[in-house]
């Protein structure tokens, strides 16, 4: 007897995604949506995924999918149906692709996930890091913005974690990154707010 390949496994998205218009076993419309060939399969199978049967399943294809792939408008479809905030942080965390990182920090909470923010911020390594600033834009307890302020790696997500600091909370600070800094930007943010103490 020969075995016959599911007919959503076809490299023919329409007939695939006909194929996926007829599933409804969530187990295997997660398998679809991490494996199918065609994008337009993994989305179909991604947006017939029940939020409330599916979380983990819908996290897990988030995380797994490629940065820059074909596949991430579906990834970011699962991030759309995604509350848990567990499961967010963990997608925000470690998603492989920085816009699905993105799109997760945007659905935390900021109250619940405050030391979170600060350590994605300050694993910003480059300059515009989406993900690192879309924490920064989170964050709201002056301490931690204090060390993303110096201590993230982005000179980015240091000048917008600078650009957060009260003044009166961070006179001292701010002095210091202004003086000591070896990023212009940054040492004009941490200027242009003790600024606003005179």
């Amino acid at each position: 007897m020969e075995h016959q390949t599911p007919a959503w496994r076809s490299e023919d998205s329409i007939e695939a995604v006909k194929a996926v218009e007829e599933i409804s076993d969530t187990e295997l419309l997660a398998q679809i949506a991490a494996e199918a060939p065609t994008k337009e399969s993994r989305l179909a199978a991604i947006k017939k995924m029940k939020p409330t049967e599916s979380q983990a399943l819908l996290a897990g294809v988030a995380e797994s999918t490629e940065e820059d792939s074909e596949y991430e408008p579906g990834a970011l479809e699962a991030v759309k149906k995604i509350s848990d905030q567990t499961l967010l942080a963990r997608v925000a965390k470690d998603a492989h692709s920085e816009c699905v990182r993105k799109a997760a920090i945007k659905k935390l909470i900021p109250e619940q996930h405050q030391p979170l923010l600060a350590e994605l911020a300050e694993a910003g390594e480059q300059y515009y890091d989406l993900d690192a600033l879309e924490a920064v834009k989170k964050l709201t307890d002056q301490t931690l913005l204090a060390n993303v302020a110096v201590k993230a790696e982005s000179p980015d997500v240091r000048e917008a974690a600078v650009e957060k600091l009260i003044p009166e909370q961070h006179r001292a600070l701010l002095q210091e990154i202004m003086e000591e800094d070896d990023d212009e930007y940054v040492r004009d943010a941490a200027s242009a707010k003790l600024n606003e103490l005179d």
